[in-house]
């Protein structure tokens, strides 16, 4: 289960963080639309997305709910949801004639507009249940925007090992070479 904005009021996303166009070449004509946050890292959409996805492919409904199980566990990637729905100049029936698609060949669409970046267009369906699992479901001209990417690797500062004995040379094996003492 994704967090829910309700879980992290101080990172919650609010309203539309994208809006651009949804084009696959084997489904309907392109379709104007906009992303809202519904849960998850919201950090996520803080990077840019391009304004035209493009939808390279296709991925079964089975096999994505499993990669998301999957990811439950992972460490090294982030799992965010968004809404996707119709844009202020376009209309209802354009994003049903995308979910129907997808619905009816029980696949979602992907595209990677980055290399750290895979998005998933899912209708509504169980894997979209699963992952809004504490939000409210779907309407029927939204769609399922599921964002999984790799988040940088934090930057560690690397330090230089000191040793007193480097710093010092050779002088420093001596305990009579470190007294500061006037000489007599």
């Amino acid at each position: 289960t994704l967090p829910t904005a309700t879980e992290s009021p101080s990172q919650t996303v609010k309203g539309e963080f994208w809006k651009g166009t949804v084009e696959d070449p084997e489904g309907p004509p392109i379709c104007k639309m906009r992303a809202v946050y519904r849960n998850g890292d919201p950090a996520a959409f803080s990077l840019s997305l391009p304004e035209k996805l493009v939808v390279k492919g296709r991925v079964r409904l089975d096999k994505l709910d499993d990669f998301l199980r999957q990811l439950k566990h992972s460490k090294s990637r982030v799992v965010t949801a968004a809404v996707l729905s119709p844009a202020d100049d376009s209309t209802s029936e354009d994003t049903k004639a995308v979910e129907s698609f997808y619905r009816k060949y029980k696949r979602c669409g992907v595209a990677t507009p980055e290399d750290n970046q895979e998005l998933y267009i899912v209708p509504q369906c169980w894997v979209a249940d699963a992952v809004l699992e504490n939000s409210p479901p779907l309407k029927p001209e939204e769609l399922l925007l599921v964002l999984v990417y790799r988040p940088p690797k934090p930057v560690t500062p690397q330090y230089k090992e000191f040793s007193l004995e480097s710093e010092l040379g050779t002088a420093a094996k001596s305990p009579r070479s470190l007294d500061t003492s006037p000489r007599k």
